[in-house]
């Protein structure tokens, strides 16, 4: 098996902390490439710029997380511990697009997502 990946948010690292040690514990070593994706939920204000605390949903209502930062340094330290490689997103479409990606580039070899460099001399110089 080449790969694996483990979706989470914040929100559901939240209320149960320990589903990702446990989902950990099952992939671990199983999989060549293994993945922590974590779903990053922003707050928009009312002129569209983002506000930089999560909120966390509970029964229809928006609640502020009180501080995200101890829920990534858990899911960032469990990562790197466990040799996954951790990928943060904060829209579903950006999630889903890191994991079309990464699915997509599975099975190729490295240079494939390498820079390509013209060979004239001026070109490498620039670059």
């Amino acid at each position: 098996n080449a790969a694996a990946a483990i979706f989470i948010s914040l929100r559901y690292h939240r209320l149960n902390p320990d589903y990702l040690g446990l989902r950990i514990q099952k992939l671990q070593r199983t999989f060549r490439s293994r993945i922590i994706l974590c779903y990053v939920v922003r707050r928009h204000c009312a002129r569209g710029v983002v506000a930089p605390r999560p909120l966390l949903v509970t029964d229809g209502v928006l609640q502020d997380v009180d501080d995200p930062e101890v829920d990534l340094k858990q899911i960032t330290t469990m990562a790197l511990f466990s040799e996954f490689t951790l990928i943060c997103g904060f829209s579903e479409l950006e999630c889903a697009r890191y994991l079309e990606t990464y699915k997509s580039y599975e099975h190729k070899p490295a240079d494939a997502i390498m820079e390509r460099t013209d060979a004239d001399y001026l070109s490498q110089l620039t670059n």
